[in-house]
């Protein structure tokens, strides 16, 4: 009992086991891992469409993957598909945007798909059609109760973000988002327990900025964390997830050359809920510049961070430690359903068991609890 509460209360290693990294049978790009009802899912990227597949654990081994023939869920063959984002919605619900290149669409231009569980259309339309203002290459993509659109950063080295509001891929209206970074090539994540949006990115060679916002998208404060050491550059933050009262964010790292290009290495960073970097994890080591577009989804204990190398679909499987992220491991996922949370009481709907929420105050007197309790225990022991 004592050693199971302080490895509650003080553990810092949140995940337990990182695999090596899986070739999938499909090659393209924009891998992205989703966690459903049925079993894992794999978005895949590539061409004038976009994919899903199965993906099935075939052994013990985290690297027992094998990939089921994937299905095209897109419906617009006539458009160049390039860059993807999708997230699943509170409701189960996915939401799909892709930024498009093709001779007809001169400038840039996106189009949305909103799927059922099923990733049957729901709805479709464009976000942006030959726009002169904004461009959609590694679109910023939010789902939440709050909020649900894409974000889209303006043309040429002058600085601006936008978000278009969706409602069945319809736009209902189009806000700005002042402040620096710009979102294209960053992640959104709305913070389910204090209803804030958080807008991750940076540019080159900066630290990664989360700008913190209010429900209207209005700035609020922001945070800078450093990622890369000397030598080194960190980008593309787009994968961000929220377990717990902590994030996971994944990026790539590589040399600092600009013109080495964007291949690089995956890496994964636990922060705490005010965004105080906890630990970096390396996910792979590449003997040459291989990776791009990172992603990262977990499931229970389990972990999934998906890209491309090599234009091949690639998979890594982590464990995680649900207690060090104050979790049970069937605990409910937060930041996909909130309405199954009962955030006054900190705790699954219509469960009763105990939750341990990580904070200064919780872990002191979980540590004082344990700690008495193993004294009783062991001054019986002894009489």
């Amino acid at each position: 009992m004592f050693v199971l509460c302080i490895s509650v209360a003080l553990s810092q290693d949140w995940i337990t086991e990182i695999g090596d990294p899986v070739e999938l049978t499909q090659g393209g790009t924009w891998a992205r891992a989703i966690p459903t009802e049925e079993g894992w899912k794999i978005g895949l990227g590539g061409g004038d469409y976009f994919r899903i597949a199965s993906l099935t654990k075939v052994g013990n081994s985290l690297e027992d993957w094998i990939l089921e023939e994937p299905v095209v869920i897109t419906d617009r063959s006539d458009l160049l598909l390039t860059d993807h984002a999708i997230k699943k919605c509170p409701d189960g619900s996915f939401l799909h945007v892709a930024s498009i290149r093709s001779p007809e669409q001169e400038s840039p231009s996106a189009y949305t798909w909103h799927y059922d569980q099923g990733f049957e259309i729901l709805s479709s339309g464009f976000v942006a059609k030959n726009s002169e203002i904004h461009q959609f290459n590694d679109p910023a993509l939010l789902c939440s109760h709050l909020v649900q659109g894409v974000g889209s950063s303006i043309q040429g080295d002058a600085f601006g973000n936008h978000f278009f509001h969706l409602n069945e891929s319809e736009i209902e209206e189009v806000v700005e988002i002042k402040q620096y970074p710009r979102l294209n090539g960053g992640g959104m994540i709305t913070d389910v327990f204090k209803n804030r949006i958080y807008a991750l990115g940076m540019d080159y060679n900066r630290p990664l900025q989360i700008n913190v916002l209010d429900e209207s998208l209005n700035f609020l404060r922001k945070h800078r964390v450093d990622l890369s050491e000397a030598g080194k550059r960190a980008y593309w933050p787009q994968g961000v997830i929220q377990i717990g009262a902590y994030f996971l964010v994944s990026y790539m790292v590589r040399d600092d050359d600009w013109l080495g290009g964007d291949q690089g290495d995956v890496r994964l960073a636990v922060f705490s809920s005010s965004w105080k970097l906890e630990k970096v994890y390396e996910i792979t080591s590449f003997e040459e510049s291989a990776a791009m577009r990172p992603w990262v989804a977990r499931s229970g204990d389990q972990l999934l961070i998906s890209f491309d190398a090599y234009t091949k679909h690639m998979l890594v499987e982590a464990r995680l430690d649900l207690a060090a992220f104050g979790l049970e491991r069937d605990v409910v996922d937060t930041g996909v359903r909130p309405q199954d949370w009962d955030f006054e009481n900190q705790s699954p709907k219509e469960s009763g068991r105990c939750q341990y929420t990580p904070n200064a105050q919780n872990t002191y007197s979980l540590i004082v609890f344990c700690l008495c309790l193993f004294g009783l225990r062991r001054t019986r022991s002894l009489s």
